[in-house]
């Protein structure tokens, strides 16, 4: 494996939690690029029922301005929809990238469905698209209420189950292989960015190769945008397997033309280049969340780096909790110590 002390030196940590949110947020921003995903939800049936020509986002993020608990940094998009009939329906999209169970997920979803239904909607209809680690998706709660049964008494949720909204997620899992085989009916750049997610874990050279090669099907612009957004996000994903110049030269040995290349090359440049604030930045989110503390040397570094020793801080305090739970320790116990839930501590038993 090439590369020097600088940049190019692969980084101990290969997952970061932001890498997949960034890049599905990036790639998924058109009303055909909705399309997909409803397709990928929904069975013919239920397509049947929406005016597919009128998805729209409504709003996006509405939930990291809430607490911190609720703070998860996950994609999330709400998008209306007119039904045939119609009446309007809110579809809301959260991306799910980890294999563990975690009751920001359906804390998360609780407060889009309550802002839905504060507007009048009556049709709301939770999706998640999965892609962990785990190729299965971790089912832990079929809904809201069988959430909430891990934390309170179930007689109690029984009783008041007709005054507490409820919800089942829709479940898009990447990983599972016929969802995998339906990528390919989608349109191109949609069914390979999504590809990408679902390969990420696994993903080598050779996987960036592929997409690199299937790309130039596409026009110019959007074999440019595929290219060097699919390019940083593995980078960012897989950083301990290769690093940003072999990336570089996957396209500078295939013929995607020169004009492209050159612009490729150019907004690599700006991203990770040392010295660059959007070097800074990409430099500040890996460092923080190998090391999970050090100050930033300047503000792409700090922003950065504060998103990084969030993640870096988690990750270690559910390692912590597994140890505990090995060691036979009460859950209450390892609640105060480490700061997790109970149902986070629940679901890692």
């Amino acid at each position: 494996m090439s590369g020097s002390s600088d940049e190019n030196t692969p980084t101990k940590k290969s997952i970061r939690a932001n890498v997949h949110t960034d890049y599905f947020e990036i790639r998924f921003q058109t009303q055909e690029q909705f399309k997909s995903i409803f397709k990928l939800a929904f069975s013919e049936r239920i397509l049947s029922y929406f005016d597919l020509d009128t998805i729209q986002p409504e709003s996006t993020h509405w939930v990291r301005t809430e607490p911190e608990r609720l703070s998860e940094r996950r994609a999330d998009l709400v998008l209306s929809v007119v039904l045939k009939s119609g009446d309007e329906a809110n579809v809301v999209i959260i991306v799910e990238h980890k294999s563990t169970p975690d009751q920001g997920l359906m804390e998360q979803l609780n407060r889009y469905h309550a802002i839905c239904s504060e507007q009048g909607n009556k049709f709301i209809m939770p999706v998640v698209v999965y892609h962990g680690k785990q190729r299965s998706y971790p089912k832990s709660w079929e809904s809201y209420h069988d959430y909430l049964k891990t934390i309170y008494p179930p007689e109690l949720i029984n009783l008041c189950a007709s005054s507490i909204q409820n919800f089942k997620p829709i479940v898009v899992n990447l990983r599972d292989q016929a969802t995998y085989k339906r990528l390919s009916s989608l349109p191109l750049a949609t069914g390979l960015s999504l590809k990408l997610m679902a390969e990420v874990w696994e993903a080598s050279l050779e996987t960036f190769t592929e997409l690199t090669n299937s790309a130039m099907a596409l026009q110019s612009q959007e074999r440019f945008e595929l290219i060097t957004q699919s390019g940083l996000y593995l980078r960012g994903a897989r950083s301990e397997s290769f690093t940003m110049n072999e990336i570089k030269k996957v396209v500078e040995d295939r013929n995607v033309g020169d004009e492209i290349v050159e612009k490729i090359k150019k907004e690599w440049l700006w991203i990770t280049e040392p010295g660059t604030v959007g070097g800074a930045y990409y430099q500040g989110r890996n460092e923080g969340q190998i090391e999970g503390r050090q100050e930033g040397w300047q503000e792409g570094v700090k922003e950065g780096r504060e998103e990084g020793v969030k993640e870096g801080r988690e990750e270690k305090s559910y390692e912590v909790a597994t140890k505990m739970i090995a060691d036979g320790m009460t859950t209450q116990k390892i609640s105060e110590i480490t700061g997790l839930s109970i149902a986070q501590i629940n679901a890692l038993r």
